[in-house]
């Protein structure tokens, strides 16, 4: 009996393309966190009418 699979290996990224990635998920989680901090801001200047 002979067993055969469909699956293919996974192909990691290029060196040049893993970089890529990461640094543009570095650059999304800093921006995240950056209107993160910018919404706290904003919302401790507001007034108490607007809350």
């Amino acid at each position: 009996m002979t067993i055969t699979s469909d699956v293919h290996a996974a192909v990691a990224p290029s060196d040049r393309g893993d970089r890529i990635g990461r640094g543009l998920a570095a650059f999304a989680s800093l921006a995240t966190v950056g209107a993160f901090a910018d919404g706290i801001i904003r919302m401790t200047d507001a007034a108490d009418d607007r809350l």
